[in-house]
């Protein structure tokens, strides 16, 4: 990945105004910003390249010869929400919900374009919230959609309901999503607040200076996404004194020759450096995820710094009278920002200077205290040295009621963490270390809370738990977690093997460096990959992994550089969950087949499920508001499942499989890995992708997809084959020969269906 900062596009209609009045406020530096703006553009309209506008026409001729590593930010659907739904929708004689529909559907053929051109830093934006009263009568827009008659309220409400839809779109192509709806609502009217109305009363766009600022907020919170941000040396320099001054004893907190280097600025936002990083996460995480938006406000009148560059520094003294048009507005937006005291030692803004003295109680604002237990959930997660003495210094601490039982509840893990540090990891002689797969990461936004990744987990380990001649050491807590499994098995779904002894390991897909290891540890390597942990991929393994890949999905064709393909070559065959990924490992020359999805067959763990008609319907991640009032609405997005042990983390998943099979008499799912493990245990499915076209899904559903039972009868054997030859001490070289004589067949027919 490019090491310098990635250009950011816009498409649009023209409220894309607001990301150019932010770029002129320097709030989105050093990201270039440029697009294109085509006023009146509609969603529902980029399906007709005939349209009065031609906007598909226009964003297809503008973007086509773009960088396809740049960020892409679209930014649709007021017209939408404001006039042309309503319109069709009464022309037609057709309900709003189907206008809705249409309309996003549109939307995101346009998103699957632009993914399949190979623009994969995508962000999706919600649409901008009606400003045009009941009252108003002047202005080119008012007068052009004074033929429909919804209130003001009832265009907001729907302009929400289409902003949900876009942020479930989004989430299911596993794209961001930013929305500034919550700052400009005003919830007691249900319609816009006031200030954000355009001082030109004829004029329908929000009050530019205000939406800049939201949405270079929300911006910055997921630009990181797609890239870190290299700090300039000028930049260090404010954000170094800043923290010095906010934090006075904060070199205790580090070795020397760390802070040297923060000293020095060679520190840069996303670098892993030093004791696993630890500065780093601590670093990213008090300042608000970010140095570089910290850096940014104090370069505007938020807030006035005595570290500020001395041309910045100049501002102070401009009058209103002299003042540029687009220098940051001298306001002050309480809501995007943390308390005065946040930053001990920053003058802020009618606010004076706050105490720097080092035995005053810290934090002291609700948001320092989420800073730092995001701060110490992320040390963790990486079983940092600086693990216990961090929560010893927060211990004594302010938090409110909510935060404190937060706190209280990571000791039993902080003391997982110190009791690692005292033992290596070490494989008594006769044991086979295997890896069972985590998803904790430092980086928290890279952390799943998706539990149907713990899902995963299971149905590969389910090979093992399987096996009753199979022995459990270890982790304690993964070992007991299978041992119990394995004696739950029915005895018509055991596998025969070689008696043998499993050392388990857990080892974490998005950030593996950060384990500890065995010098030996053979792991199945399957599922969504690739995560960026602080911008940077974290792939190639490290060289003491012998993977075997199986049930594996690329996401991103970019992240698959030529470390990682020549890694995937040495370690071939490669089993693919999907066809797309068949492709694009072909296309790069590495050995693969079609293996399908592993977990079809977690079915082997459960007597068959028993359907009761009579039982609630549960719905898993639906577009359903409302659902019958016996019926169960649940989600695999669980936050807690980003700081979890492994071992609880499983525990939860087998629990919701349970649930699956004995609560509910059918499950209604978006969720591949509720679909599919549902089905494999035999209860009844409804399955209600959000987008049926999805690739992820080819070859899983749809009109080509392989039957599911024979494709989970295909993965038991493979494992089995690998399995016992590694339990019967097969060589790592003869492993993976033997792999590859097994799945022969299966690459020479993926090899036919992808010439076809």
């Amino acid at each position: 990945m490019s090491s310098l900062p990635l250009p950011i596009f816009y498409l649009g209609d023209s409220h894309v105004r607001y990301f150019r009045r932010a770029e002129q406020f320097g709030l989105l530096l050093p990201h270039e910003i440029s697009g294109i703006e085509v006023g009146g553009a509609t969603a529902v309209g980029l399906r007709n390249p005939n349209s009065k506008t031609n906007a598909i026409g226009s964003f297809r001729k503008w973007i086509r010869d773009k960088s396809r590593e740049s960020i892409v930010m679209i930014h649709l659907g007021e017209v939408d929400c404001g006039y042309v739904i309503w319109h069709r929708a009464s022309k037609y004689n057709e309900s709003i919900e189907s206008q809705i529909s249409d309309s996003i559907n549109a939307y995101f053929e346009f998103v699957d374009e632009l993914l399949d051109m190979g623009f994969e830093r995508i962000i999706i934006t919600g649409a901008t919230l009606p400003t045009i009263t009941d009252d108003d009568i002047t202005g080119e827009v008012v007068i052009a959609r004074s033929s429909i008659s919804a209130t003001q309220k009832e265009r907001t409400q729907l302009t929400l309901k289409y902003n949900k839809l876009l942020e479930k779109n989004a989430v299911s192509r596993r794209l961001p999503y930013i929305d500034i709806s919550s700052f400009v609502l005003d919830q007691s009217t249900g319609v816009v607040n006031t200030k954000m109305r355009n001082t030109n009363p004829k004029d329908h766009h929000m009050n530019s200076n205000l939406a800049a600022v939201y949405w270079a907020h929300r911006i910055n919170e997921v630009i990181s996404h797609y890239q870190p941000v290299n700090l300039e040396s000028r930049q260090w320099s404010a954000v170094r004194s800043t923290i010095i001054k906010a934090y006075p004893a904060h070199s205790e907190r580090m070795s020397t020759d760390m802070y040297s280097k923060v000293e020095t600025g060679q520190i840069v936002q996303g670098d892993v450096v030093g004791v696993q990083g630890e500065y780093t996460i601590i670093r990213n995480t008090l300042l608000g995820k970010s140095t570089l938006p910290l850096f940014r406000l104090l370069h505007t009148k938020h807030y006035l710094s005595t570290t500020l560059p001395k041309k910045t520094a100049a501002r102070k003294t401009r009058s209103k009278k002299t003042a540029g048009k687009n220098e940051a507005p001298s306001f002050f937006i309480p809501e995007l920002q943390p308390s005065p005291s946040y930053y001990q030692g920053v003058i802020v803004k009618n606010q004076g200077e706050a105490p720097t003295s080092a035995s005053s109680k810290f934090p002291v604002s609700e948001r320092v205290g989420e800073a730092w237990l995001t701060a110490l959930s992320n040390l963790i997660a990486v079983r940092s040295p600086l693990t216990e003495q961090t929560y010893k210094r927060l211990t004594e601490q302010r938090f409110t009621p909510k935060q404190r039982q937060r706190f209280d509840r990571l000791l039993p893990l902080v003391e997982e963490v110190v009791a690692s540090q005292s033992t290596a990891s070490s494989v008594a002689p006769g044991e086979i270390a295997f890896g069972v797969m985590g998803y904790r990461c430092p980086d928290n936004a890279a952390a799943s809370r998706n539990i149907g990744d713990w899902v995963q987990t299971i149905a590969l380990m389910s090979h093992f738990a399987r096996r009753s001649d199979l022995r459990f050491t270890g982790d304690a807590g993964l070992s007991k977690f299978f041992a119990d499994l394995q004696a739950a098995v029915p005895k018509e779904k055991r596998i025969a093997g070689p008696s043998a002894t499993a050392h388990l390991v857990e080892f974490n897909r998005d950030a593996s460096f950060f384990d500890k290891l065995p010098e030996s540890l053979w792991a199945f390597i399957f599922g969504w990959y690739f995560k960026l942990p602080f911008g940077k991929l974290e792939f190639p393994f490290p060289k003491n992994i012998h993977p075997i890949f199986i049930s594996f999905h690329v996401s991103n064709a970019n992240h698959i550089n030529d470390a990682a393909i020549e890694y995937l070559k040495q370690h071939s065959p490669i089993g693919c969950r999907d066809w797309h990924t068949v492709r694009l490992l072909h296309s790069k020359g590495v050995e693969c087949y079609f293996s399908g999805c592993v977990t079809t067959t977690i079915g082997g763990l459960f007597p068959a499920a028993v359907v009761d008609s009579s039982k609630p319907v549960a719905y898993v991640d639906t577009d359903h508001e409302q659902i019958p009032p016996n019926d169960v609405k649940l989600t695999n997005l669980i936050n807690s499942l980003k700081t979890r042990p492994l071992p609880e983390s499983l525990d939860m998943a087998l629990e919701r499989l349970k649930s699956y099979r004995s609560d509910f008499s059918k499950i209604a799912t978006s969720r591949l890995h509720t679909f599919l493990p549902s089905e494999s245990m035999g209860v009844e499915i409804d399955w209600q992708p959000v987008h049926e076209q999805d690739r992820r899904f080819d070859g899983l559903t749809g009109a080509n997809a392989i039957p599911h039972s024979q494709m989970s009868e295909r993965i038991t054997q493979i494992v089995k084959v690998l399995l016992d030859g590694i339990l019967n001490g097969v060589s790592q070289k003869n492993i993976y020969a033997l792999y590859r004589a097994e799945v022969a067949s299966d690459i020479a027919e993926s090899l036919k269906h992808i010439s076809d």
